[in-house]
């Protein structure tokens, strides 16, 4: 690297300038939205993260920026193969606390609070908890260099592998809410504060039992996650080959912009956020002129941008992104909506980055169909791809245009 890399911009350039160097055009692969959906969901299909399907994800990708000649390159990282579902470590701390309540408060009080502990985790860890084997997956870069001096810089993302299905019953809120229920009987029960409601004895039927209701909402909803989760093989168009479909073709109408670089990224191991993580631990970003725009679910449902729901960590939605999405509301029918949905951008917005997320959702805040064996191309709403494209190339032509150097937008 170069001695003269003092800035992140600088040494972004750096790590860079150490790839090979080709001639390329800037030009565009010109390929019909409909047909990525299709060559992504039909010929591929189900792609779990870290697995060959996934990989030929990526070589389509490769295959895609190849035709439009531009630069792109493959960054490859390790990623474990599954998640685990944190209600079941719930589940069974809060068996052992009701199994232990009749015969030492403390042993039931030190269960709940691990109960207490694992659930305000789900609610505000930054990565999704992982286990299993370890693989490898992969992120597929592309870039457009700004035609002038690079003021600030576009990263739009978008999933190579297919979502799990979303766990619809039961939420970390309500998690926690029972865990605290839990732990706050013990704690009365050992504090004793009304000995005519709670007696002499340390803990009384009314306690045992409540606490016993406690463990059996554990237990259903472990066994609902269960029968949720149970292995379909989703094709996988609404998750998420409609994003990678919008992902190209928005980069293919952005090679002509006088002062914001664009970056293409399609992003391995989305579901466990391997992929976010790192991009984000390779490369440098300034995150005050860097702007990530995150690409999810699109295809079928309400097309919104996904607003945080308040009790998650990180930097909030940036505002800047935000006012321009929605100034494009009545235009293309754009909505701003609370999601219930795993976010693409959530590692972003943990990293204080200026993010906003693109997607589609249905009544109950989730992304239509995924994780369904329906998650097909037939269920892919061409237009929506359409609106989509034109609202990601007008929010990042609005970005070029800011007459803000990143000083500025800092302040």
């Amino acid at each position: 690297m170069s001695e003269e890399a003092h800035n992140p911009d600088d040494l972004l350039a750096a790590l860079l300038a150490l790839m090979p160097q080709r001639q390329t055009t800037n030009g565009r692969h010109r390929l019909p939205l409909f047909d990525i959906v299709r060559a992504i969901s039909t010929d591929i299909g189900w792609r779990p993260a870290g697995s060959t399907a996934e990989a030929r994800a990526a070589e389509y990708m490769v295959h895609l920026w190849k035709r439009a000649d531009v630069r792109f390159w493959v960054d490859s990282f390790p990623t474990a193969l599954r998640t685990v579902p944190v209600v079941r470590a719930m589940a069974l701390a809060s068996v052992l606390c009701a199994c232990f309540v009749s015969v030492s408060l403390w042993v039931a009080l030190a269960c709940a609070l691990i109960g207490t502990i694992i659930a305000f985790h789900a609610l505000t860890a930054a990565r999704t908890p992982t286990v299993g084997t370890m693989a490898h997956s992969q992120n597929v870069l592309a870039i457009h260099k700004s035609l002038r001096s690079t003021m600030r810089r576009v990263v739009l993302c978008a999933p190579l592998d297919t979502f799990p299905a979303p766990y619809r019953q039961g939420q970390p809120r309500t998690h926690l809410l029972v865990a605290t229920i839990q732990i706050t009987l013990i704690v009365l029960s050992i504090l004793n504060p009304l000995p005519a409601l709670f007696g002499s004895a340390a803990v009384t039927i009314p306690v045992a039992w409540l606490s016993v209701l406690c463990t059996v909402y554990y237990v259903v909803m472990v066994i609902r996650d269960a029968v949720q989760r149970r292995p379909v093989r989703s094709a996988g168009a609404v998750s998420h080959a409609g994003a990678l479909a919008v992902l190209a073709g928005s980069f293919d109408e952005l090679s002509d912009l006088a002062h914001t670089e664009v970056w293409a990224v399609a992003l391995g191991a989305s579901a466990l956020d391997s992929g976010a993580i790192d991009l984000l631990q390779r490369y440098p970003f300034d995150l005050e002129s860097t702007f990530f725009i995150g690409l999810a679910g699109i295809g079928r449902g309400t097309l919104t941008y996904a607003l945080t729901t308040g009790y998650d960590r990180g930097r909030a939605v940036d505002a800047l992104l935000v006012e321009m999405a929605s100034q494009l509301q009545a235009d293309t029918s754009i909505e701003p909506r609370l999601t219930r949905q795993q976010s693409v951008i959530r590692p972003f917005l943990h990293r204080q980055c200026r993010a906003i997320e693109l997607t589609c959702l249905d009544h109950e805040g989730l992304v239509p169909l995924q994780g369904s064996p329906h998650d097909t191309a037939a269920a892919v709403n061409a237009h929506i791809l359409t609106r989509a494209v034109h609202i990601v190339v007008t929010m990042v032509r609005s970005v070029d245009a800011l007459a803000l150097s990143p000083t500025q937008l800092h302040r």
